[in-house]
């Protein structure tokens, strides 16, 4: 059972809100599947699949925080320039330009639930919840393959697998590294059609693609991914020329096959569970299975 806030012993509180009340900008890193990468180690796209903007809506409110639908395609926080777009921006002008802050982020390509803080207090502490690892975080994923086991369990550490840069241009490629960042994830199957198998999973920690990572290392990468999946040549075709027939032919699905459904922790000595619908992609790729290329 999720922790109270009120119940964690807590670090002076001063430095962090002047920070945040001096730049509303200000993002918190947890994240399970993204991270801020040093400016070398990035790959910008020449090409993107544009976010549907209407899907970005919120789904929970407090007088705290928000929770937002994040739809594919659509970075969480502007953390370059070249992010005009972003899901925080758009709530800020849904909202009429209200303060808001991300606790949590999730990679482009993932959907699901983003936690926005409405106020430099609860900004503080809601990231140490994710810190303390108090917030339970169940993810829904479509991967290829049947999986035999009906729950299991990846535990080893992830970190940076990417060669030199003359030779390896995927610089954001992770995997088992021996003093890497400890790393565990707890899966149960949900179904199996179609040569794929559908996954309910929970990170125990937020390492960067931990879950891509973890069920790719099973024999089940996610369906959509153009690092883990079929090849990484997958991911460079993208950069380059963008989404394709020939990528569709092979990946199935313009992005990974990844969703944030539910999020649960405790504040304020209420259990709050927060759930998000699967999006239309994924289901319509459980029921379709292999697309039919023109």
């Amino acid at each position: 059972m999720p922790q109270d806030v009120h119940d964690v012993k807590w670090e002076p509180l001063t430095d962090s809100i002047k920070q945040l009340q001096s730049d509303p900008e200000t993002d918190f890193e947890d994240t399970e599947d993204d991270a801020t990468l040093e400016p070398e180690k990035r790959l910008t796209y020449k090409t993107h699949i544009q976010a549907d903007l209407s899907q970005v809506r919120v789904i929970f409110e407090h007088e705290d925080f928000l929770a937002a639908s994040k739809p594919a395609h659509l970075v969480t926080h502007p953390s370059k320039p070249s992010h005009i777009l972003s899901l925080l921006r758009t709530v800020r002008e849904q909202r009429g330009g209200e303060w808001l802050a991300c606790v949590n982020r999730l990679d482009r390509e993932t959907s699901g639930i983003v936690l926005l803080a409405r106020h430099p207090e609860a900004a503080w502490l809601l990231q140490g919840l994710w810190k303390k690892r108090l917030v339970t975080k169940t993810y829904e994923a479509i991967a290829w393959g049947y999986c035999l086991r009906d729950k299991g369990e990846v535990d080893f550490p992830l970190g940076a697998v990417a060669g030199p840069q003359e030779l390896d241009r995927v610089r954001v490629r992770q995997g088992y590294v021996e003093s890497g960042q400890t790393a565990r994830t707890t899966f149960w199957v949900r179904r199996r059609a179609r040569g794929m198998t559908w996954f309910r999973v929970r990170p125990h920690t937020g390492r960067l693609h931990q879950i891509r990572v973890h069920l790719a290392s099973i024999g089940h990468p996610i369906v959509g991914d153009k690092i883990y999946g079929p090849s990484e040549q997958c991911y460079l075709d993208f950069v380059d020329h963008g989404w394709s027939k020939d990528l569709e032919n092979v990946l199935w699905l313009k992005r990974h096959a990844l969703h944030a459904g539910e999020l649960e922790f405790r504040w304020k000595g209420q259990l709050i569970t927060i759930r998000d619908n699967i999006p239309a992609d994924m289901i319509g790729l459980w029921y379709r299975g292999r697309p039919k290329i023109s």
